[in-house]
């Protein structure tokens, strides 16, 4: 059923996102990267030069960390060090993930194990694209963490509920990409049952819930009413102001 904007064929108002409160900006960021994951995140490397940036595999890995015998493959795990220091009261999107970047890139400014990879990482973080894709990733981990520790996430109902139906089906999803290998399945079709099978479970939980399903609502007004530029760049802004203070060089993107 066609809600009474679609009826009337009347425009949605948009609002800048720095016009929502504090908590309505971490719902609408959620949001985003909610409806993102059932896309299936590998789709968003066709945008990444992956000769001389990083993927989105790889974006995750240096977030998360990599623990190795070998010192020259260690890796710290940004993620569960910073979260560390918060709990359920102080817990801030926006302020920890600053915090991780910042630290993150200031490391990567002085990594002298590995030029290519150090290159790597700065192409990707000095480009809008792999700009965006570090923002999500970076999300997706921290939530993902926060969801582990607590068993909710604060001011994201929607990505909550996407990231526990994924991993609730991560054994139907994995039989999935097993199709695809073996040719079963192209990659086209295997992206519309993932899509398919994120959403079904999500209808699940929300047929039990009318609260739930109130709550995901409001988030999805939240993000009909944003203005998408003002989004875009809002979400450029955290990882170039990031950039710009873990480096001390002027800003890389200039938004009108």
């Amino acid at each position: 059923m066609k809600n009474a904007f679609e009826k009337y064929n009347i425009t949605i108002p948009k609002i800048n996102i720095t016009d929502f409160d504090l908590d309505d900006i971490s719902k609408i960021l959620t949001y985003k990267i909610g409806k993102i994951i059932p896309i299936v995140l590998k789709d968003l490397d066709e945008n990444i030069n992956s000769d001389n940036q990083f993927n989105v595999q790889r974006i995750s890995l240096i977030f998360k960390g990599k623990n190795d015998k070998r010192e020259t493959h260690k890796m710290k795990n940004y993620i569960s060090e910073h979260l560390e220091k918060y709990n359920e009261d102080n817990f801030d999107l926006e302020i920890i993930l600053k915090n991780i970047l910042e630290d993150m890139i200031y490391n990567m400014l002085y990594y002298d194990k590995d030029t290519l990879r150090k290159n790597e990482f700065f192409n990707t973080l000095n480009n809008l694209n792999g700009a965006k894709y570090i923002f999500t990733v970076g999300v997706i981990c921290i939530e993902e963490y926060f969801l582990e520790k607590y068993g909710y996430i604060k001011n994201g109902k929607y990505l909550e509920l996407v990231l526990r139906a994924k991993k609730e089906l991560r054994k139907e999803i994995k039989l999935i990409y097993k199709g695809l290998k073996q040719g079963t399945y192209t990659e086209n079709e295997i992206n519309s049952m993932f899509r398919a099978l994120i959403k079904t479970r999500i209808k699940t939980y929300m047929d039990s819930d009318d609260k739930l399903e109130e709550e995901i609502d409001f988030e999805k007004d939240l993000y009909k009413i944003c203005n998408d530029e003002s989004l875009d760049k809002y979400i450029y802004n955290i990882i170039d102001n990031s950039r710009a203070k873990a480096t001390s060089q002027p800003r890389l993107f200039s938004l009108s």
